[in-house]
């Protein structure tokens, strides 16, 4: 008990099922046991516990031994942290010292920087108006000398103030344009000199803003950029001016810049000096302006009155023919990797800036939508013209800001493109909303002599005009001629609107034909005026409902052969819309994008890579969706056809009632061969397959859309039609069987083997080799080849489960064949095709 576990002991006597009351005795028991030697051990050593402060001696001389040592050791620390502060702080302070001489001496070394390269600057502006006053007096020295007055004294300080820096840059021109070749080069280096000067003296400056020293000199840095930058504009003006006639060597060929070298040290000192729209607007003046004017002009004197209708294609040539020739060598050492230059953009804020204003200014014609034709010329020669500047870009950075520029948007943004699809979209859908409007159909018109055949209506030969208009229309919708890369959505659209269109033309023909069929049949003109629609007309006329009208009327005025036409154009535009028409847009996708892609070596990753097969899928999916509309629109039609097929067949198979008048009103004997109107149940199916729009099915649509569907019917109705007869015979013959056995007597003998074989198993023998030879008649249609007679029942009824139900309707008694056979009742020719057409127990 004593070393127990309590969960040991309790799941012991859990085992043998002690009682509660005996266990909580025993618990408590044991609880007491150790309450008590609990108290014993603590009273054994108690004694000890309370004597221990008793045999402690001296403890107070104890702590005062041990406190001294531990004070003395603080106190020691203590002053060495006081010394070590100490020397810390003097050491932040000199610290904190050197900080603030070297800050004032970092002040001292920038203020006398920033003086001495404003001084230097000075300098060379110095040296520059010098030069430029020499030029100035040696080339007004002649007439000086002529009128006898003194030539102008050399400024001392020419640009220690703003206005002063103007007055110098008014006469930077007349000097420039005196230099010489080299003297223009030499003028140029130096101005790019200063321009770095300048440069590096607007960032010193810019370093210490906030020195009175540097403030005080802010007027003299804005003297000194204004003065360049008209310095600058003059030299870059007079290097890019064209080359006299008698060109030096070393002169750009072809009317080039007069020095190319001066040229490219004056766009490097407007780099420099981070001002590069002054550069880019001397640029456009001087070299652009008067090129493209030139050459606008040259065109509109070739091109008369019709220049802003056309023919932009060749003046966008020009002009890049003249931008390579005349700015070849600038853009070359602009657009290269890595250039100094790059911070210019010459190709779009000076070449595509001027090109779409005067384009805009000159001959505004070009971007009017009101000429389709000339408009999409006038578009994809700028589309091409625009390429063509991109292939003078080295980098992917340079395309990408060519078209980001705003010349470029502003350029895109005058081709009013809505208005352009507006106008084809009402061309080209009113085109075919008036083909559909008609209320007759006819022959599309025969090809001019010599005329190209459309490739879409060449695909699918179209036998009547609206079908031709729709491929006509489809085929502009897709035509590269007429589609433009921002428009491509949109002539989806439209095409999958012309479409819609024409599938709702065929399926409001359906309705029309069927609601006339209706009102032709309520008006008594019964199934006999189905094939002949005009007399349904007149019936449904007749009948109190309209005659119809309108877009659909064709569908009443046309014969069921006639209207097969309708139905094999919707299969050809189905199967148009699904294969060429398909790949003829497609092919337009992937030039969608508004300019041309960059070179190859700077080509961009191809973004649209994983968008092209989601894009494609979906075209095709849109497709695919509206040739299912159109030919789910001729499939209407057909059904309605062979709705009206299979009325007219059933009209002949209504005619097995009178089997039941030929055996119960003679004493005629079984049935050897089918009924005579057999033979003609599918005639109005053999002459919908026999016309010759029919024949321009392929024998697999001629099965499915004609054979199948009226065999199906036929059978269907054929299988209503005989169970019904036949169950009438038979519970008439159950009828007059219960009044001849209720009257009993004699003669019953007579009458029992007379009556071997009923009348009802007679017409019942009778359907039956009726339905043989329907089923011989099916197996033609659905049997390419010959089928053996023992197979034909099978054929047909694999194609047609209601062939089988109607087989099963008027299947023989069991042993009614084989006892006809046993006593030669000659149903052998039943089973060796005797069903001749013509003959026949009846009528």
């Amino acid at each position: 008990m004593d070393h127990s576990a309590p969960g040991v002991y309790l799941t012991s006597q859990q085992c043998v099922r002690v009682p509660l009351a005996t266990l909580q005795n025993e618990l408590n028991s044991y609880l007491a046991t150790l309450k008590t030697k609990l108290v014993e051990v603590i009273n054994e050593d108690y004694s000890d516990y309370v004597g221990l402060s008793g045999r402690l001696a001296n403890v107070e001389g104890a702590v005062v031994r041990m406190r001294r040592p531990l004070i003395e050791l603080r106190d020691k620390l203590h002053a060495v942290q006081e010394a070590v502060r100490s020397e810390l702080n003097s050491l932040n302070q000199g610290l904190r010292r050197r900080k603030e001489v070297a800050t004032q001496r970092a002040l001292l070394e920038l203020t006398l920087e920033v003086s001495h390269v404003a001084a230097k600057v000075e300098k060379l502006l110095e040296e520059v108006a010098a030069s430029d006053s020499v030029a100035v007096a040696a080339a007004a020295g002649g007439e000086a000398a002529a009128d006898g007055a003194p030539a102008p004294p050399s400024p001392r300080s020419p640009l220690t103030s703003a206005s002063a820096a103007a007055a110098s840059a008014a006469s930077a021109s007349a000097s420039a344009a005196a230099l010489s070749d080299a003297e223009l080069l030499a003028h140029c280096r130096l101005l790019e000199r200063v321009a770095a000067e300048v440069s590096r003296l607007a960032f010193l400056a810019n370093k210490g803003k906030d020195l009175a020293f540097v403030r005080a000199l802010e007027p003299r840095i804005a003297g000194h950029r204004a003065a360049l930058r008209g310095r600058l504009k003059a030299a870059l003006a007079a290097a890019l001016a064209p080359a006299p006639a008698p060109q030096p060597a070393g002169a750009a060929p072809g009317g080039g810049p007069r020095s190319v070298a001066a040229a490219l040290h004056a766009l490097h000192a407007a780099a420099d000096l981070c001002e590069p729209g002054e550069a880019e607007g001397v640029v456009r003046s001087v070299v652009v302006a008067p090129m493209v004017e030139r050459l606008i002009a040259e065109h509109k004197s070739a091109t008369g009155h019709s220049a802003s209708l056309g023919g932009l294609s060749a003046l966008l040539s020009a002009i890049t023919a003249g931008v390579r020739s005349s700015m070849g060598s600038l853009l070359e050492a602009a657009l290269a990797p890595g250039s100094a230059l790059r911070g210019l953009d010459l190709l779009g804020a000076a070449v595509l800036e001027e090109v779409q204003g005067a384009l805009a200014a000159a001959m505004p014609g070009v971007f009017s939508p009101g000429v389709p034709p000339a408009f999409h010329a006038n578009y994809r020669a700028t589309l091409a013209w625009l390429a063509g500047l991109e292939e003078l870009c080295a980098t992917r950075g340079s395309v990408e800001r060519l078209r980001s520029c705003p010349a470029h948007a502003s350029l895109m943004r005058r081709w009013n493109t809505s208005v352009y699809f507006s106008l084809l979209y009402q061309e080209i859908a009113g085109e075919l909303e008036d083909a559909l409007s008609a209320d007759r159909l006819e022959a599309p018109p025969p090809l001019a002599p010599g005329g190209a055949a459309d490739p879409l209506t060449a695909a699918a030969a179209p036998q009547l005009a609206p079908t031709a208009t729709l491929l006509r229309c489809l085929r502009r919708a897709t035509s590269p001629e007429v589609v433009l890369p921002p428009l491509t959505d949109r002539f989806l659209r439209l095409a999958l609107q012309l479409a819609q269109r024409y599938a709702a033309w065929l399926a409001t023909a359906a309705t029309a034909r069927r609601e006339a069929v209706a009102a032709a049949a309520a008006g008594g003109g019964g199934a006999g005026a189905l094939g002949v629609v005009p007399g349904a007309a007149a019936a449904a006329g007749a009948a109190g409902s309209p005659a119809p009208t309108g877009a659909a009327a064709w569908a009443t005025s046309m014969s069921a052969e006639e209207l097969l036409v309708v139905v094999a154009d919707a299969e050809s535009v189905h199967s148009v819309l699904l294969g060429p028409f398909t790949t003829a847009f497609l092919e337009l996708l992937p030039q969608s994008t508004p300019t041309a892609a960059p070179p190859s070596d700077c080509a961009a990753p191809d973004a649209a890579g994983d968008a092209a097969p989601n894009v494609i899928a979906t075209v095709r999916s849109a497709l695919a969706e509206a040739a299912e509309a159109v030919r789910g629109g001729g499939r209407s039609l057909a059904a309605a056809l062979t709705d009206e097929a299979i009325e007219r067949c059933v009209t002949v198979v209504r005619q097995l009632k009178g089997i039941t008048a030929t055996y119960r009103m003679t004493s005629k004997g079984p049935p050897s061969r089918a009924s005579h109107y057999v033979g003609g149940v599918l005639t109005p199916l053999r002459s919908l397959l026999e016309a010759g729009s029919a024949r321009r099915l392929a024998s697999q649509f001629q099965r499915e859309l004609l054979v199948l569907p009226v065999a199906d019917g036929v059978c269907s109705r054929y299988g209503a039609l005989a169970e019904e007869l036949l169950s009438s015979v038979r519970k008439t013959e159950s009828s007059l069987k219960r009044l001849k056995k209720a009257k009993g007597g004699a003669g019953g003998e007579e009458d029992s083997a007379a009556s071997a074989i009923s009348d009802s198993d007679k017409i019942t023998l009778q359907l039956h080799l009726d339905v043989e030879e329907l089923g011989r008649q099916l197996a033609a249609l659905l049997v390419a080849g010959p089928a053996a007679s023992a197979d034909v029942g099978e054929v047909v009824a694999a194609a047609l489960p209601t062939f089988r139900r109607l087989q099963e309707v008027v299947a023989p008694p069991p042993g009614l064949l084989a006892a006809l056979a046993a006593g030669g009742g000659g149903t052998s020719a039943a089973s060796t095709g005797g069903a001749a057409s013509g003959g026949g127990g009846l009528l």
